[in-house]
């Protein structure tokens, strides 16, 4: 990641991208944000107290902040885009504040009761846990995909035994099916695998290493 741009360069790069996305272009609007999205993380994580990078609550302020910005594009009266909106990001980390300091006193409320307390899930551990499984979802799915295209890939043989296996057939049942030996069927699917990742590692390394985590 780039270290964040200084004001003065932003205002010299943005004039013309901004004049664009003031007229509708959408592209030039996401490049406009590119030069102020790692400023805009970096003000949000001092804002509460250096929040780890990547933190749930910075993806969405930044996030509500691109949304903002781009859908209220047309009321920015002046070409002064940096004040426009870093007061939008500020607004948005003050509301933010305010639903913590909330949640504290939610918590205060319950310190009397520590079975309640350890039941209640906060708002911030549940959106946390949503966005981890959402995350974890999106990651099998994509290597499921991945694996399907890998396994047209491998030996006529291998993928068989692959694909009774996912049928939910066991290995005696193949075995018998196919009239081969039980150790045949066990080697053609500890190959397939093996042929499998390997394939997988090569054409879709990003799938890889995003399940890796979740696994």
């Amino acid at each position: 990641m780039h270290e964040p741009y200084s004001v003065d360069d932003i205002n010299f790069k943005a004039d013309k991208l901004l004049q664009a996305a003031r007229h509708g272009d959408e592209a030039s609007f996401d490049k406009l944000w590119g030069m102020y999205r790692d400023y805009l993380e970096s003000r949000v994580n001092l804002w509460f107290d250096q929040l780890p990078e990547g933190h749930i609550i910075t993806r969405e302020i930044v996030h509500e902040t691109y949304k903002r910005a781009w859908n209220k594009l047309d009321t920015l009266k002046h070409d002064n885009f940096d004040n426009w909106i870093f007061r939008i990001q500020k607004n948005l980390c003050i509301d933010e504040y305010r639903k913590m300091k909330r949640e504290e006193k939610r918590k205060e409320k319950t310190a009397d009761n520590p079975l309640r307390y350890i039941a209640a899930e906060s708002e911030y551990e549940k959106r946390e846990r949503e966005a981890q499984e959402e995350a974890r979802e999106k990651a099998h799915n994509a290597l499921s995909q991945a694996y399907d295209e890998c396994l047209d890939t491998i030996s006529a043989q291998r993928k068989e035994v692959l694909e009774l296996r996912r049928q939910g057939r066991k290995y005696r049942e193949i075995a018998d099916d196919l009239g081969i030996l039980l150790g045949t069927v066990k080697s053609r699917i500890s190959r397939g695998k093996e042929d499998i990742r390997d394939c997988v590692d090569e054409n879709f390394p990003d799938v890889a290493d995003e399940t890796k985590q979740y696994n």
